[in-house]
């Protein structure tokens, strides 16, 4: 429970403005702020360790400001979100904007914009027609790809060209 508590602590103000930032309301935001960290509590065995521990708990932030979202039955425009690998949001934003589909900036869904993991992209068209938006989806979807590849190309890159441990020659 201690564990618990250092992690709350460690993470309550920053998953306070994100939330905040997704409500504008100071009220429903400590509302959900604490159904997070209940819900981490209460789920903490199943965290798989694939991401940051501050990652998981704003994703359960923002789950659960969507779900409170679909009982009021409003119109939720971050439904229109979309987590890449991580590294490579900004890098399919660019890709986009070159292709002639302009995109909300990288991590805009985080506080200040800042996206730890780089993998965060909120998709907000404004009343596109379909004939709009079927190519500007087609576009994302492959600048996704791209991204993606040219990243393990990267990793890849970087794992053949580390300084490899020498060998021990028996004598």
């Amino acid at each position: 429970m201690k564990d618990f508590e250092k992690l709350y602590y460690l993470h309550k103000e920053e998953l306070y403005r994100y939330l905040f930032g997704l409500t504008h309301d100071p009220e429903q935001a400590g509302d959900l702020m604490q159904e997070t960290f209940l819900q981490a509590m209460l789920g903490i065995g199943r965290f798989r360790q694939e991401s940051s521990v501050r990652t998981w708990l704003f994703a359960i932030g923002r789950n659960l400001w969507l779900k409170e979202m679909r009982k009021r039955r409003e119109t939720v425009e971050y439904d229109d979100l979309l987590d890449t690998q991580p590294g490579c949001a900004k890098r399919v934003v660019d890709l986009c904007q070159k292709a002639g589909v302009i995109m909300t900036p990288a991590g805009a869904t985080y506080p200040y914009g800042v996206d730890p993991d780089d993998t965060n992209i909120r998709i907000a068209p404004t009343y596109p027609t379909l004939e709009e938006l079927e190519p500007a989806a087609r576009i994302l979807c492959l600048c996704v790809k791209i991204a993606t590849i040219e990243k393990m190309i990267a990793q890849t890159s970087e794992k053949e060209t580390a300084p490899q441990a020498p060998y021990a020659i028996a004598q």
